[in-house]
């Protein structure tokens, strides 16, 4: 599909974003997007930190994906693997029309080259367990498994790479 992009999120772009969110929860309940999660408040702290970054191809929102420097999951004592200045992703979706068509794996290598060109050296995440899909694509992607934790009411995979 030719002009394709990934670029920052700004203000202008959230009820975008949110339809988005809001498909993929439609479509697929295991996706772990719901009516509270994400919310208004939590899309604009990552477009304020600019952390929300958005793969659009022919103008049409194809994915989205944040990535922290930080986050709760860093907060625990879990067995890490790798520490080397890590970073998280999250809330990496793509649409329900474009699934199944390798945008995922696109989006993901473009989360980790922007990893990698903020300086981390790994990258740490959660996936709830009940997201096959997701959670083949980063097994697929070279994640390895470092434990399950229970977190806001659901069961996540903790999965960690080494960039």
């Amino acid at each position: 599909m030719p002009n394709q992009s990934i670029r920052l999120a700004v203000e202008d772009d959230k009820s975008l974003v949110m339809n988005l969110y809001r498909a993929c929860s439609a479509a697929d309940p295991s996706a772990g997007w719901n009516e509270y999660y994400p919310n208004d408040e939590i899309l604009m702290e990552d477009i304020g930190e600019q952390s929300l970054f958005l793969y659009e191809a022919e103008k049409e929102l194809i994915g989205v994906f944040t990535l922290h420097a930080t986050d709760e999951i860093e907060k625990m004592d879990l067995a890490y693997q790798y520490q080397n200045n890590p970073c998280i992703i999250s809330r990496l979706c793509i649409s329900p029309s474009m699934q199944g068509r390798g945008f995922g794996k696109t989006l993901l290598d473009a989360a980790e080259n922007q990893a990698q060109a903020q300086g981390h050296g790994c990258i740490h995440l959660l996936c709830d367990e009940l997201n096959l899909k997701a959670n083949r694509l980063y097994q697929m992607a070279g994640y390895a498994h470092v434990c399950k934790v229970a977190l806001y009411g659901n069961r996540y995979n903790v999965l960690e790479k080494s960039l």
